[in-house]
């Protein structure tokens, strides 16, 4: 017999209260991201402000990195929703159909989004994914709707999954191997091979 479900407990005013001094701490960097960059940013500025102290801004966010921090997570996270729901809406499309689509809502995020991106991405392509480990697991989220449809396209026989093999030099091989073991609903890109070649 199915137990009653217990209804969820609404959060305290209290941590209601600490959320929303969270999030406006967050779109008062996001406000400095956009005018100055990374280098932009700054708690004290933050703190005058929202007409907080300093302390009690380091209180949420102990340093300027970790602020940093929790607005990368942020960003990956975005990203890897709109570029889910992309993917989802798509559904019944052809793989290469599904593949713009959320290219498409890759490059739309970007352009609503441009200073975000450019701390996700950096100046150079160089990626924030490379930093904490929280980063690279927000990163993943992104990565694996790339995979998803990767995967659609080698069981779709669009991918030559033998040829690009053989052109991987195998240190790359090997890291890319790591990668897929590692990452969730992947792991089927192995072992694959194409019913025709692309």
């Amino acid at each position: 017999m199915a137990r009653p479900e217990l209804p969820q407990s609404r959060p305290s005013r209290r941590d209601r209260r600490k959320q929303e001094t969270i999030d406006d701490i967050k779109a008062a960097a996001r406000g400095q991201l956009a005018g100055g960059g990374p280098a932009g940013i700054s708690l004290r500025a933050i703190a005058r402000e929202l007409g907080m102290t300093a302390s009690a801004v380091h209180y949420y966010f102990p340093s300027r990195q970790a602020l940093l921090d929790a607005l990368i997570l942020d960003g990956f996270s975005s990203l890897a929703d709109a570029l889910r729901s992309s993917y989802e809406q798509a559904g019944p499309a052809a793989p290469d159909e599904r593949w713009l689509t959320v290219c498409r809502a890759h490059r739309d995020w970007a352009l609503r989004r441009p200073s975000e991106y450019l701390l996700l991405y950096g100046h150079t392509g160089g990626s924030a994914g490379s930093g904490t480990p929280q980063a690279r697991r927000a990163m993943s989220e992104v990565v694996a709707v790339l995979f998803a449809m990767m995967r659609n396209a080698v069981a779709n026989g669009d991918v030559d999954t033998e040829r690009i093999e053989a052109a991987t030099p195998p240190p790359l091989r090997g890291q890319l191997a790591a990668w897929r073991d590692a990452t969730e609903d992947i792991g089927d890109l192995a072992g694959r091979r194409p019913s025709r070649h692309a």
